[in-house]
C-alpha cells in the first residue's frame, strides 16, 4: 500500500518539469507513488514525462485530451 501519493500537474512545463520530479523522486518517504497529469501540454512536456517515466516505476502519468485547467488537473490525479 502507498503511504505518500505525491501530485505534479502541468502545462506547457518542458523547461522545469525535469526539476520538480527529481525533487518528488528524491524525498526520503519510504513508499510513495508520484502522479503527474499534463493537462494537454503543445510542447515537449510530455515526450519528457515519458522519458522519465520508463526509468522509474513509482511515476504514473496522466494526460488530459483537452486543456481542462489547474483545478480539473488536480481532481483526475486525485
Amino acid at each position: 500500500m502507498t503511504l505518500v501519493s505525491i501530485i505534479i500537474t502541468c502545462f506547457n512545463s518542458q523547461e522545469t518539469i525535469e526539476g520538480a520530479i527529481k525533487s518528488a523522486v528524491e524525498q526520503d518517504w519510504n513508499d510513495t507513488e508520484i502522479i503527474i497529469v499534463d493537462d494537454f501540454s503543445t510542447d515537449n512536456t510530455y515526450k519528457l514525462l515519458t522519458r522519465i517515466a520508463r526509468n522509474n516505476k513509482k511515476i504514473i502519468i496522466l494526460k488530459h485530451a483537452c486543456n481542462l485547467g489547474y483545478p480539473a488537473a488536480l481532481n483526475t490525479a486525485l
